[in-house]
């Protein structure tokens, strides 16, 4: 029999059967819900329709409603009635559970699909939904996933994708979103801009869809230094680094001692990706000739840059180290601690007085009181003693040292400073360090053999100088007075 022709039959029952019966007399009632499902175009799908009993004369009818309001009789029990090859139905239970079954979901079969009991009002309305996985369907640009920009010029990047429902793009970049939409528009290129752009499409329907794109921005070279000032020893061999970033990668680069015009013979070598290039100049034999400050320049061709580094062996980080206020009236022992690479060799004290308590500012001898003398000491470190010789082995050897002076004024404000010299040279003069000596009767007990280093003022008649020094180990090598 053909499928019109039963379809013909399947309705002239319907006709002839449905008005001798009353619609609500049946009892049967369905156990069944109503069903919503989504499926991807092409996958198959199935709706399931249960009922308590049938009578005899009856069947579960099924029919679709697709969007527009077209209604279509499908199937009654488990016979197609409208010609749907993609359509099979199965009975079960004596026809009281039927199974729709779709092999292939396509557009055209969404829509509603109503089971309900013939010659009777009650039915059961399913949903069905065919939706369409995202996919990318075009790019810009489309014949290469590489861009390149120069810094400051604009560029934009496109993602078109298709869908049902309609895709969502999203821009990112090491996980970060960018922005959303078909464009990523940048109107001003810099390196941050540089690296892996990712466009992706999502719509919920099958899993998200990503096209890459490598975005290149060719920019002049930054120059990065470790730091500033490289200090040596004397005689050592002293490496200055500059690491150029910049793309295309620098290819000129000159090294140049200030002052000179004399280019110097540096090294080149490439620091993983990114363009990335440090340049090495190695300064052999380190002596008080070759330091100074060294410029490295670099250029690529997009701009050129340059920076200086300053080589230097002085002692550093000199400080004064003792107390402001001296135990004794007429002697104060002066501690300090200065670094330096190379053997320190002497320490130059500075020192004056400031302010005596026992004149008053109407004297009329003030100014032979407080002649405007400085006294300037030399100390030479090997007398401060064994033990305050530096660890050779420590980065940045530290020289501990004291020295006593003596003969000074009771009551009274002295102001110090100190510099320490290498065989580089001498370090700057410290920042003016002041101490007071104590009230008067507390005088410095006499001295013993183990003291070492002693300076001793005393004052004489006229402006001549008033500084002399001694030392109680008899070393006349240690001390000398400028």
């Amino acid at each position: 029999m053909t499928p019109a022709r039963i379809f013909r039959t399947v309705f002239a029952a319907l006709v002839i059967v449905a008005p001798s019966v009353n619609s609500d007399s049946s009892d049967s009632t369905f156990t069944s819900s109503p069903q919503v499902k989504r499926t991807l175009r092409g996958q198959p799908v199935q709706f399931e329709c249960h009922v308590t009993r049938l009578e005899s004369w009856q069947a579960l009818i099924w029919r679709h409603i697709n969007a527009l309001g077209v209604d279509t009789i499908v199937a009654s029990g488990s016979t197609i009635v409208s010609g749907w090859d993609s359509v099979s139905v199965v009975e079960q239970d004596n026809g009281r559970k039927n199974v729709l079954h779709i092999r292939s979901a396509t557009f055209d079969l969404e829509g509603s699909y109503v089971c309900s009991i013939s010659g009777s009002s009650q039915m059961q309305t399913n949903r069905l939904t065919v939706n369409v996985a995202a996919s990318i369907v075009a790019t810009v640009p489309d014949d290469s996933t590489v861009v390149e920009v120069t810094q400051g010029h604009r560029f934009q990047l496109r993602c078109i994708a298709e869908g049902k429902p309609e895709p969502t793009i999203t821009w990112t970049k090491q996980g970060e979103t960018l922005t959303r939409g078909e464009n990523l528009t940048v109107t001003s290129a810099g390196r941050r801009d540089a690296g892996s752009v990712r466009c992706s499409a999502d719509n919920g329907a099958g899993n998200p869809v990503f096209k890459e794109f490598e975005v290149v921005v060719r920019y002049g070279p930054l120059v990065e230094i470790e730091s500033g000032l490289i200090r040596g020893a004397f005689g050592t061999n002293v490496t200055l680094e500059c690491l150029f970033d910049s793309y295309p990668p620098v290819t000129d680069v000159t090294w140049y001692r200030e002052g000179s015009f004399d280019q110097l013979e540096g090294r080149l070598s490439t620091n993983g990706a990114n363009g990335r290039v440090v340049a090495r100049l190695t300064i052999t034999a380190l002596d008080r000739e070759n330091t100074g400050s060294y410029r490295c320049s670099g250029s690529n061709g997009f701009g050129s840059t340059s920076e200086i580094i300053s080589v230097d062996g002085l002692p550093f980080d000199l400080r004064i180290t003792s107390s402001t206020e001296g135990l004794y009236s007429d002697q104060y022992t002066v501690s300090w601690e200065a670094k330096s690479l190379s053997p320190l060799l002497e320490t130059d004290i500075r020192f004056s007085l400031e302010q005596n308590a026992d004149v008053s500012e109407d004297d009329s001898n003030v100014t032979d009181l407080f002649p405007d003398i400085q006294r300037t000491l030399r100390v030479v470190p090997a007398a401060a003693g064994e033990d305050r010789t530096p660890n050779r082995s420590d980065p940045d050897p530290v020289y501990r040292q004291e020295a006593v002076l003596e003969d000074l004024s009771s009551r009274s404000t002295y102001r110090i400073s100190l510099r320490s010299g290498n065989a580089f040279g001498f370090s700057n003069w410290t920042e003016d360090f002041r101490f007071r000596t104590a009230e008067e009767g507390n005088k410095a007990p006499l001295p013993t053999a183990k003291d070492t280093t002693q300076f001793k003022s005393h004052s004489t008649e006229g402006d001549q100088t008033r500084s002399s020094a001694h030392q109680r180990n008899k070393n006349s090598n240690f001390i000398s007075v400028l």
